[in-house]
């Protein structure tokens, strides 16, 4: 087959040659070199497809409306039960990386004596990387949304997209963080997979008296002394700190590795900086909190599937479960269900 989806005799092929050659170069990714059914439908065919389109084919449009179609969606379902029958969720599952480990990375970056060579910066770079830790837990924010990679050339998360308010719900100007108390601080995310309005997600959090883990003091921390000590201005990314390098994923991956071994955890090949995304979620479901509001504070579809393996409940919220259904046993819960079923049953007849 051409680029034309001529065969050899120069005739284009219909729709069904093009079903059986499709299913027959699915089965070889999938079914002979192991390749994962979502690489093959969300990457591989898309990308023969545009190829096609770019070179104005004749059977662009055939090949799309053939790999979307009924009998490729057949052959998909079956590799992706294969597929997932063969590696689990509880494999591919990442491991959540809460704020109990946030706090427990501060004493593990003074233990390996990261950016010693520093002098008295140390302290503010290690406190950078809480704060990132800090940011994606407590925000639920995709690595993507606030994290460098190594070849990142843009801003991912400004200072500017932050809003402290003080005690009267007015906004604090960027000069005034830290002298000015803060009562909530709010995040104006501009990006979002499933955010198909384009209108972002604003999520806020109030402080919290006396906590140590309080984001709304450590963000306020952190910006009057990055302002006031390095020069920080309200346009530059969030953890850019005038004369020093950008923190990249790398950086903040390192200083996770390092404190879940601490914690004696071995099996961390599934431990990225999405984590701390996935972190968030696990301990807002593990307070009992309901699937909705996690996924509104993270931005999540109502049908996220990868959201549910997160949001399972605590020990706490288990035993709140069994001693309530224990207590309603003495108290004859099912009657008014029992009964409402009687008197629907009797206005039928």
């Amino acid at each position: 087959m051409d680029v034309n989806c001529h065969s050899g005799d120069g005739l284009i092929w219909d729709g069904i040659k093009l079903e059986e050659f499709i299913c027959d170069y699915v089965s070889v990714q999938c079914g002979i070199r192991g390749l994962a059914p979502q690489s093959v439908f969300k990457v591989y065919l898309p990308g023969i497809a545009y190829v096609l389109e770019m070179n104005r084919s004749d059977a662009r449009f055939l090949f799309r409306e053939c790999y979307v179609g009924r009998e490729i969606r057949k052959c998909a379902n079956d590799f992706f039960r294969l597929y997932n029958a063969k590696c689990s969720s509880a494999e591919k599952m990442k491991l959540p990386f809460g704020m109990d480990l946030a706090l427990k990375s501060r004493k593990v970056m003074i233990a390996k004596a990261q950016f010693l060579e520093f002098g008295d910066d140390a302290v503010m770079l290690r406190y950078r990387i809480f704060v990132a830790l800090c940011v994606g837990i407590y925000f639920m924010l995709r690595c993507s949304e606030h994290i460098w990679s190594k070849k990142a050339t843009a801003v991912k998360l400004t200072r500017s997209m932050f809003t402290f308010f003080d005690t009267k719900g007015l906004p604090i100007p960027y000069a005034q963080i830290g002298l000015t108390s803060a009562s909530s601080v709010a995040i104006n995310v501009k990006y979002g997979k499933v955010d198909n309005k384009g209108q972002g997600r604003r999520n806020r959090h109030i402080k919290q008296p006396d906590s140590k883990v309080c984001i709304v003091s450590i963000l306020e921390k952190y910006f009057s002394w990055t302002r006031d000590k390095y020069g920080a201005s309200e346009d530059i990314g969030l953890y850019d700190v005038p004369l020093f390098k950008n923190l990249t994923k790398d950086d903040i991956q390192l200083v996770m590795q390092h404190t879940v071994d601490a914690s004696g955890i071995t099996n961390t090949r599934k431990l990225t900086s999405h984590c701390l995304r996935y972190g968030g979620a696990t301990m807002l479901a593990a307070a009992g909190f309901p699937h909705y509001l996690i996924a509104y504070y993270g931005g999540w579809s109502p049908d996220s599937k990868s959201l549910k393996i997160y949001t399972r409940p605590s020990d706490d919220m288990q035993f709140l479960v069994s001693a309530h259904m224990a207590k309603m046993a003495r108290k004859d819960s099912s009657m008014y269900f029992i009964q409402e079923s009687h008197m629907i049953n009797k206005s039928k007849k």
